[in-house]
């Protein structure tokens, strides 16, 4: 089976099912707010506003990869990508593994930068696919063409496993990755797919030099579950499913582990609630897909760029109440928040 048609699959599998982690959450419901009764403060001067990869951006949210390389998934994108240039907020695209193998795909990922000259891009590869040389050269030849600001590198080991024609070695990976960061004059973003990092993982991608992570932790889309259901399995659970890290605890680890990352809460963050909870509990961006997937879904546009608005209000609405009128003194602010109980 060729790419595009796995990438259709994908796409049709979200419409027809609930992909989500069905005994995991993202772990956010451990804490709680502290509001603020007495602080001097208007709703109007609330600005959530951040700078990221050299852009400013009106919030700290970044609309993640979600597909690319077939007809849906090019238009997905192109209309994502004019949403995130007025939204004024960074974008993925699905991977570019489609463009090594055909480059005459590339051109509908190169007008993406066209669509949204004035927001991060990211574009995005799976980790098996930057073993050979021969693929790092065209991975980097991609990001000069294509003007994009940063690689996603995608770490799924899981997904493979179940994926019928899902690559199975993995060895040599870690070289592979500080390879490609050597020879690349752009920042690599290690990144999640619904299982998160462990303490010894975000360790290992320290010591190697990587400095931007996207948990990817458990709480949203079990890609175990999704190419378990691809192949024809649509019981209602499996083991494997499961398996994973959820993302407050992935990035409770990012900043214990390693100080010097840039965390990016992925996984799970289904709202503006969760957007601000990764925020106050220390990430500086957060990231989501299949929310933004299913507003598209439902209301095309419109529907996405209504969600992301609302992302934003109750991002302000959450520092408003707890007294805090910009990023500078929410996020990361130990006042914010208050654990329920010792989960972690």
């Amino acid at each position: 089976m060729g790419i595009q048609d796995r990438k259709n699959e994908h796409l049709n599998l979200f419409k027809a099912f609930d992909l989500s982690h069905t005994e995991k959450t993202n772990g956010f419901e451990m804490w709680d707010w502290v509001h603020s009764e007495t602080r001097d403060i208007s709703l109007d001067e609330i600005d959530p506003s951040v700078s990221f990869l050299g852009y400013d951006l009106s919030f700290p949210f970044m609309i993640a990869a979600i597909s690319g390389g077939t007809d849906e998934g090019n238009r997905l994108n192109q209309e994502l990508a004019e949403i995130a240039e007025s939204e004024r907020i960074p974008m993925g695209t699905g991977s570019i593994r489609c463009v090594i193998n055909k480059p005459d795909l590339a051109k509908a990922f190169y007008e993406i930068r066209d669509i949204a000259p004035d927001v991060p891009l990211i574009a995005n590869i799976g980790i098996a696919q930057i073993l050979a040389e021969e693929s790092r050269k065209e991975i980097l030849r991609f990001m000069k063409e294509s003007r994009y600001d940063a690689l996603a590198v995608h770490f799924n080991k899981i997904q493979e496993m179940i994926q019928k024609d899902g690559d199975r070695d993995f060895k040599g990976i870690m070289a592979g990755l500080k390879a490609l960061a050597d020879s690349a004059d752009f920042p690599l973003i290690t990144k999640g797919v619904g299982h998160g990092f462990s303490r010894e993982d975000i360790h290992y991608l320290c010591e190697t030099g990587i400095r931007f992570i996207d948990t990817g932790g458990a709480g949203g889309t079990s890609w175990a579950k999704a190419e378990r259901f691809r192949n024809g399995d649509t019981s209602v659970r499996n083991p494997v499913d499961s398996m994973g890290i959820s993302t407050a605890e992935c990035l409770q680890t990012v900043l214990s582990v390693c100080p010097a990352m840039y965390p990016i809460a992925g996984g799970g963050i289904h709202d503006g609630y969760d957007t601000a909870k990764a925020l106050a509990l220390g990430a500086r961006l957060v990231s989501a897909a299949s929310s933004v997937y299913k507003a598209w879904l439902n209301n095309g546009k419109s529907g996405v760029s209504n969600h992301i608005r609302t992302r934003k209000n109750i991002l302000k609405q959450i520092m408003f109440l707890t007294g805090f009128r910009n990023m500078e003194t929410f996020r990361g602010n130990p006042k914010l928040l208050r654990r329920i109980n010792d989960r972690f």
